[in-house]
């Protein structure tokens, strides 16, 4: 059996890796020279040895020439869209809804306050009269 040897690579892959902290001052100083032009960002990766992306939130933070980028959106009409215009359309028809079942509920308290005035059943007497589709037909006919 062959013996595994450990490479300088395995074992400092081993440890744990080294956590670095820039001050505040050390971050706008960075971003000062990224502005003034001393510097790129590219440069100041590899000179510090620090990610682009954690350079691009310091410049979003403390430059004062930061300009968030325009952001363009193009998509078909998403779900949550249509979701959001179905809810709106459902709640206007819950509103439609609910006010005709109030005028019906105060026209029928309209003909019940007059037949108690007339004393009359009007619902019986001014109510639908079959239409002549339904009427049954005599046999002779």
């Amino acid at each position: 059996m062959k013996k595994s040897k450990s490479t300088p690579n395995q074992s400092s892959s081993s440890r744990s890796k080294e956590q670095r902290y820039f001050s505040e001052e050390a971050r706008i100083e960075i971003v000062n020279l990224i502005d003034n032009g001393e510097l790129t960002v590219a440069e100041a990766t590899r000179r510090y040895q620090v990610s682009s992306a954690a350079i691009y939130k310091w410049k979003k933070k403390y430059s004062p020439f930061y300009e968030p980028p325009l952001r363009k959106v193009i998509e078909v009409k998403s779900e949550f869209q249509k979701r959001k215009k179905l809810e709106k359309e459902l709640a206007q028809a819950y509103e439609i809804i609910g006010k005709t079942q109030a005028k019906v509920m105060m026209l029928d308290k309209i003909i019940d306050l007059a037949a108690e005035h007339y004393q009359q059943d009007l619902k019986k007497t001014f109510g639908d009269k079959p239409s002549s589709k339904s009427r049954k037909k005599s046999p002779g006919k």
